[in-house]
């Protein structure tokens, strides 16, 4: 082969039937000339279902017909074309996301085809944005980060009290039982802040657990899936799905912040 591209989108992906038969559309337009109009019918998709089910047709019909709910969901779609002067191939995977590889003997024909799939696909097709948080597995860092500050502004203030206090103030003073019973005051002082500090050290150590425990990869990924085959059912529960995460906005978010400024306005007012 003369040429040769590759690319793989970072984005997720949204695909319905409108933007599959746009990239077939397009795969078709570059392969096909006066010479090759026999090969146009050898497109392939090959369909991978989260049943383990895998099956192959040169039909988009058959395709777009499959039911897609949620117990033959589609888990992946592959568009490949291939002669002995050139190869297609789009992947489309709900893990993996979206990539296309193409080679051939025409150089021309590779770079054209390369540049009309990753320009429609990636301002089409795989646009979605996506929080990189979710993505990995950061969160005992961050609540271990969390940990690191708190203990240094715990190790701070009991340093305040045992030396800043007592010798700036303590012993400046020329009364001997003034020194005692100020020095003995501080102490129990800095007792009492020590033992405050335990609650929200174990506040604190709950969090790091749950935060390691608890799925959060898995929950965003529900309620905002990064790659979808739009195609049978899936396209009514995405849009449920959809109007759900609308309400939850709507009903949770916004009541939280109007409950946040009218408490602010009601101890503004009180004072």
């Amino acid at each position: 082969m003369a040429a040769h591209a590759y690319h793989a989108f970072t984005k997720g992906f949204e695909l319905d039937e409108e933007r599959l038969r746009k990239i077939y559309s397009l795969i078709k337009v570059r392969i096909t000339s006066e010479i090759e109009l026999k090969n146009t019918d050898v497109i392939q998709f090959k369909v991978i279902r989260e049943d383990s089910l895998i099956f192959g047709t040169d039909s988009i019909e058959i395709v777009l017909s499959e039911d897609n709910d949620s117990t033959q969901k589609i888990s992946e779609i592959n568009i490949d074309y291939k002669d002995p002067s050139f190869d297609v191939s789009v992947a489309f995977s709900s893990k993996n996301g979206c990539m296309f590889n193409i080679a051939g003997s025409d150089r021309d024909k590779v770079f054209l085809l390369k540049s009309d799939l990753k320009e429609y696909i990636g301002k089409e097709v795989a646009n979605l944005k996506n929080f990189s948080l979710f993505n990995r597995n950061i969160t005992p860092i961050f609540f271990g980060f969390i940990i690191i500050i708190f203990s240094f502004l715990v190790m701070r203030d009991n340093y305040n009290v045992s030396t800043a206090v007592i010798k700036s103030q303590a012993l400046s003073s020329n009364d001997l039982s003034l020194k005692l019973n100020y020095i003995i005051e501080n102490i129990n002082k800095m007792n009492v802040n020590s033992y405050s500090y335990i609650a929200p050290v174990m506040i604190i150590f709950s969090l790091f657990t749950f935060g390691i425990v608890f799925p959060w990869k898995k929950i965003y990924s529900f309620f905002f899936p990064r790659n979808i085959f739009l195609i049978g059912k899936q396209i009514s529960i995405i849009k449920n799905k959809r109007k759900l995460n609308a309400n939850i906005f709507w009903c949770v978010i916004v009541a939280l912040v109007v409950g946040l400024l009218l408490g602010f306005l009601f101890l503004h007012l009180s004072k």
